[in-house]
């Protein structure tokens, strides 16, 4: 349990156990996303399910900790991020501070983030979304990513301008939307010279 002292540590509610069940249930294991607002029984609940033994960054945490102390917390939109088995990926450290500090804090919960997607975050390796593809076995990594590329910008209506990258996050979505498009590349791949694009 995290706790400033001990005198602060009281009985955890059932209605936090109820909604800290609920932000890490595996079934949500599609990529979906709300705003909760978090309580420190709730945070200490995920965190005790999500144990670390990283070494945490203790001056980030009390940043956090002094900031909703003051009841300064600005809903700064860095979501808290659960896997595609309700395992915490991202968001210990401001579970931590409203824990310590006894606040609840308002946040964007992501679910069904693929692991393998979100590692350099935290480990800062630069690392191609064509690469997290042929580690999961998929064929034609390149090809499926710039015909899905090519899907992203026809939806957002930018097709044949310059356009932002898509995050890993939306390529996941869309192939998770449109299975269809492995075999479209596959039949592109084996048919060359064929006008006919994926």
């Amino acid at each position: 349990m995290y706790s400033a002292n001990a005198q602060k540590v009281k009985p955890i509610s059932l209605d936090a156990h109820r909604i800290s069940r609920d932000l890490m249930d595996p079934a949500k294991s599609t990529l979906s996303y709300e705003v909760r607002s978090i309580t420190p029984d709730c945070a200490a609940l995920i965190l005790s399910a999500n144990p670390s033994n990283e070494e945490v960054d203790r001056q980030a945490v009390k940043t956090y900790t002094d900031a909703m102390t003051a009841r300064a917390w600005i809903y700064n939109a860095q979501p808290i991020l659960f896997d595609t088995e309700g395992k915490l990926l991202d968001g210990r450290k401001r579970l931590m501070a409203s824990v310590i500090s006894g606040e609840s804090f308002r946040t964007l919960i992501v679910n069904g983030i693929q692991r393998d997607t979100v590692h350099t975050i935290d480990q800062h390796r630069r690392r191609s979304y064509a690469g997290v593809l042929e580690a999961r076995g998929i064929k034609h990594a390149g090809s499926l990513i710039r015909t899905m590329a090519k899907l992203i910008r026809i939806e957002r209506g930018t097709f044949g301008k310059p356009d932002s990258p898509a995050s890993w996050a939306r390529y996941d979505q869309v192939l998770e939307l449109n299975p269809g498009i492995m075999d479209a590349v596959e039949m592109s791949e084996m048919t060359r010279g064929c006008p006919l694009h994926s």
